[in-house]
């Protein structure tokens, strides 16, 4: 039998990896011996490095030693008795203690057992940080007296001396810590001051800007107007981040320059644009519509131009673009627009001819008419506008008119002497305002009396109501008006004629019409309530005529100021219808 010589076998991957293991513990071994050896080296050099030090420190002579700790006293008995025969230490005199702290520290640092002069260089050290300390306060406190004196409105010597005194502080805070005479509260007030100092000229100079910018607008110098605005606004922005703590400013100062300046800046803009609106003008005054629309929306593109360049300009206002769209609307729809101010004088017309049904059905018609248009182009015929208001009132009060209408010329008298005046006989009834009116103002609730507690405002709007209801003009009376239709003043009323103080209880108004009428036929022109007459819009006070139930009858017709918001219950009025 024969047997072949069989190849050695690989070693088995584990035994591989024992013998890889036992190697990296090996290389780790070295390391750590090597890294060690290391720093022993480094430990021996430090220690003979040391020792080196120790020796040539040594040098020094124990008599050597001995004198740094005596002339440490020395320096410090000298200053002792300095201090004593002086009220104030120089720069010089403080030498000699830091000299005696300083042989101290270098004896200290070589007898480092005597621990007597350990604990003497402290005190000696804290000694030393108050004199410094004492020294700097000093300074700083001369320094501030100087700055007292100066005006802070002038700064410069002012300035520079709290500056000083500010130094002088904080290295009492920072170096001289060990004294106790560190005072933060001191060092914020003294920077709170210099920095008011350092505000004032900017604050002062930025409104100098302002107003020498204004005069350059004023002048129409639009490139030095800009450069002033825009100076000013840099140094409100400077004030405002470093100085706004310190000293007051206009509240929203820097947002108002900007708006200021990008006003100057659109001026030349605003220019053109008020051009513009005054061609469009110049063309609706020759009633040439079609072109007056054009440029209209020209100036529309203008200032919509303006406010996306310069939206805090003052030109640029979103009120003025609203009222340039209702122009280019009202010229835009001005036919339609005519017609229907025409249909509104024919439905007066209708109103004046008592054909009730036909002016209903017009105001309805024509209301429809103003909605529309208002919706295609708003501000054309919104709610406020007087006469859409006028048509609403009398499509919602048809009942009213078919009360009023035939019933009013029965309740109308002329006044002697006037062209077309007619005058309400009696003063307006509780009643007659209800229905016109819709409530009763009065004190006293009762429908055949005469409506009171009514003021100057609300006599008025309800004659613009009866105006609109009868489609003729309707107003107060005049002082004037009222003399006519008085007749006789010369003596007094008759006592069936007037109801006053002489034929009432002087507390209680009586039913309307109830006297007799004077010669002309008007009821109660003088007793019973006093009366609103007409007049000037422009004042808050109104003319008040005829006494009432309190009055004690004498010649004349009586009469008074009053606020118009006056409100009282003997107070009433009457109307005039032209």
């Amino acid at each position: 039998m024969r047997f072949e010589k069989q190849a050695p076998r690989p070693p088995s991957k584990r035994r591989a990896n024992r013998v890889a293991g036992r190697f990296s513990w090996q290389v780790l071994v070295l390391i750590a011996v090597g890294f060690l050896l290391l720093i022993s080296a480094l430990a021996a050099l430090y220690v003979r490095e040391r020792q080196r030090t120790s020796q040539g420190g040594s040098r020094i002579s124990s008599n050597e030693v001995t004198a740094l700790r005596e002339i440490s006293l020395k320096k410090e008995d000298a200053f002792e008795e300095i201090k004593l025969s002086k009220a104030e230490l120089t720069e010089t005199d403080i030498e000699l203690l830091d000299e005696a702290v300083k042989s101290l520290e270098r004896y200290t640092e070589i007898e480092t057992t005597d621990g007597e002069q350990g604990t003497r260089l402290i005190e000696l050290r804290r000694r030393q940080h108050i004199v410094h300390a004492e020294r700097l306060r000093v300074q700083a406190r001369k320094a501030e007296a100087r700055a007292d004196q100066e005006s802070e409105q002038l700064g410069g010597v002012a300035l520079s001396e709290l500056n000083k005194a500010l130094e002088a502080e904080k290295e009492i805070e920072k170096r001289w810590y060990n004294s106790g005479l560190g005072n933060p509260g001191k060092i914020t007030q003294l920077d709170t001051r210099i920095r008011r100092l350092e505000a004032g000229p900017i604050w002062k100079k930025t409104r100098t800007l302002e107003a020498q910018a204004e005069g350059f607008f004023k002048e129409q110098k639009l490139s030095e107007a800009e450069d002033c605005f825009k100076e000013s606004i840099r140094l409100e922005r400077e004030f405002t981040e470093k100085y706004r703590d310190v000293l007051n400013t206009e509240f929203n100062r820097l947002e108002k320059l900007k708006a200021r300046l990008e006003t100057v800046q659109s001026y030349p803009d605003q220019v053109a644009l008020e051009k513009i609106e005054k061609e469009a003008q110049g063309f609706e005054a020759i009633k040439d519509w079609a072109k007056a629309c054009v440029l209209w929306e020209e100036a529309m593109g203008q200032l919509a131009r303006m406010i996306v360049q310069f939206p805090l300009s003052q030109y640029a206002s979103r009120t003025h673009e609203a009222e340039l769209t209702k122009r280019r609307n009202l010229a835009r729809y001005r036919p339609e627009i005519d017609a229907s101010l025409n249909e509104l004088s024919n439905l007066r017309q209708l109103l004046r001819a008592k054909q009730i049904d036909a002016a209903t059905d017009r105001a309805r018609a024509l209301l429809a008419k103003m909605n529309k248009l208002e919706a295609l182009s708003p501000g054309i015929f919104p709610e406020t506008n007087p006469s859409v208001q006028e048509v609403d009132y009398i499509t919602k009060h048809e009942g009213t008119l078919r009360v009023l209408l035939p019933l009013l010329d029965r309740l109308l008298l002329p006044i002697p002497g006037t062209p077309n005046q007619q005058l309400l006989k009696n003063e307006v009834a509780q009643s007659f305002y209800s229905l016109v009116h819709g409530k009763n103002p009065s004190a006293m609730v009762r429908g055949t009396a005469p409506v009171e507690s009514v003021s100057y405002e609300e006599a008025m709007v309800f004659c613009r109501e009866i105006s609109w209801l009868t489609g003729r003009k309707v107003r107060l009376p005049s002082l004037a008006e009222i003399k006519l239709a008085a007749g006789d003043l010369a003596q007094p009323p008759a006592r069936k004629q007037a109801w006053t103080f002489d034929t009432t209880d002087g507390l209680t108004i009586m039913d309307t019409a109830t006297s007799q009428p004077n010669s002309l036929g008007f009821y109660d022109i003088i007793g019973n309530v006093e009366e609103w007459v007409e007049s000037d819009p422009e004042t808050s006070v109104a003319t008040v005529v005829g006494g009432n139930v309190n009055w004690v009858p004498s010649a004349g017709l009586p009469q008074r100021q009053a606020q118009k918001k006056e409100r009282s219950r003997t107070l009433g009025f009457r109307f005039i219808v032209e």
